[in-house]
């Protein structure tokens, strides 16, 4: 059985997008049995790039939103500090505390960060989640070159690539306004108009789906 996904994304999301995508979930999903666990990797937390600290993370946001019985939640809790380093008993924690919540939100930023042991590691470890039930959803996001690894593991997944003529324009209409924000606020001079559109062309374009 695989999950019912929201979506991949093929490339780093914004600060304000990621947000949004949690808030979207939050307020659309509202309810005391759906729970959100997040995760945005980051190139400069070396911590951060480990499969083992992202899953431990995972599990934390969830106990602690979770409804589940007290005495569960307390040899839940036990377990998780007595791991050291045993990524399989992680993933097994991870696994029980999945099968008793109703749906569980799982959303990653910037899978492409990490080296591909620990990226292999946690995506085995984050599709073996759809074996054991189908209430899980995943929202992942990466940089496009690691988008077949994300859909060898998850191949229900909807695919969305920031390369696609949508996105495209919302960049464009991204550009457009940052532009003319720091034009009016001037962070921006130009002595010359016309460039100011060679400087929109240029952004959009070097902006390779970011």
């Amino acid at each position: 059985r695989y999950t019912r996904p929201i979506t991949q994304l093929p490339r780093v999301l914004t600060g304000s997008c990621r947000a949004s995508v949690i808030d979207k979930i939050l307020t659309e999903k509202r309810g005391s049995d759906v729970f959100v666990s997040f995760f945005f990797v980051r190139f400069d937390d070396h911590q951060s790039l480990k499969a083992e600290v992202i899953l431990k993370s995972i599990i934390r946001q969830a106990l602690n939103q979770s409804g589940l019985s007290e005495q569960m939640e307390a040899s839940l809790e036990q377990a998780l500090l007595d791991l050291s380093s045993g990524f399989e008993e992680l993933l097994k924690l991870l696994q029980n505390i999945v099968a008793a919540l109703t749906t569980l939100y799982i959303v990653i930023d910037g899978l492409d960060e990490c080296e591909k042991r620990e990226r292999d590691e946690l995506l085995e470890a984050l599709s073996s989640l759809t074996m054991v039930t189908s209430n899980t959803r995943f929202f992942l996001a990466s940089r496009e070159n690691v988008s077949g690894e994300i859909k060898r593991r998850f191949p229900a997944l909807e695919h969305l690539s920031m390369s696609c003529p949508s996105a495209q324009s919302d960049i464009a209409a991204y550009v457009e306004s940052a532009v003319q924000d720091k034009l009016q606020s001037e962070d921006l001079v130009v002595g010359d108009p016309s460039l100011i559109e060679e400087i929109k062309l240029a952004l959009t374009e070097g902006a390779d789906g970011m």
